[in-house]
């Protein structure tokens, strides 16, 4: 929870020589028996709202030589996944796979990224992610990075309004402050507005994160044209 304090200066692959998954019938040059490599995820933001989106990056390193290889992603169930950058391969969105028939030499690399998505009405809660890269006689599980946590959205309470004059009669400049809390669990954009004499006189945007108090700058503006009474 966060608590700030805004103001107002206002007037107004298992793969062999044939490999069959869910791309159907796939001729693969055939992959070294004792082939080893790594694959490890990374997920940025790995907290969101409810219908918030991440992205997830998986970075595919030989340490032999590769001759055919599929990354499988197991996201959670209902989620959307959309790709942006698959690195050479074949992508099958449907099944959340990338598909490469090329060599990767020992050292060299593959990195695909990919967007996921909570449902709507997604629960707030922890969501695990899994994944294997598969090749003729490997099976290796993705490491790195597995949880995507849906927090509780940004919600914000106002309290403590003090209404100051600082100097003049007409114009007179005031000084309008309040507290402002975010007690949900991911920051979000809160819109403070002043109300005078059936005008809205100005408005504060800033981001409020789930976290200690910070205080926010002030915002000036123009001297109110009638006095207050």
């Amino acid at each position: 929870m966060s608590k700030n304090r805004l103001r107002w200066l206002a007037v107004p692959l298992i793969c062999c020589l044939v490999a069959v998954f869910a791309f159907g019938m796939v001729a693969l040059p055939q992959a070294s028996a004792t082939g080893e490599a790594t694959a490890e995820r990374s997920i940025g933001p790995d907290s969101i709202s409810p219908e918030g989106a991440t992205q997830i990056s998986v970075t595919i390193t030989a340490a032999e030589t590769l001759n055919g290889f599929i990354l499988d992603e197991d996201p959670p169930s209902g989620w959307t996944v959309e790709g942006v950058e698959n690195d050479g391969a074949t992508f099958k969105e449907a099944e959340v796979k990338w598909l490469w028939t090329e060599t990767l030499a020992v050292g060299e690399s593959k990195t695909v990224t990919y967007n996921l998505t909570a449902p709507e009405g997604a629960a707030a809660d922890d969501y695990a992610l899994s994944g294997v890269l598969k090749s003729l006689g490997i099976d290796i599980a993705v490491t790195g990075e597995n949880t995507i946590t849906v927090a509780p959205p940004a919600e914000f309470t106002l309290d403590n309004l003090v209404v100051e004059p600082i100097s003049g009669v007409a114009p007179l400049l005031i000084d309008v402050s309040a507290d402002v809390t975010n007690s949900g669990g991911v920051s979000g954009d809160c819109t403070a507005e002043l109300r005078w004499m059936a005008q809205w006189l100005t408005a504060r945007r800033s981001p409020l994160l789930p976290e200690p108090l910070r205080p926010l700058p002030s915002a000036i503006h123009s001297a109110m044209q009638e006095p207050i009474r």
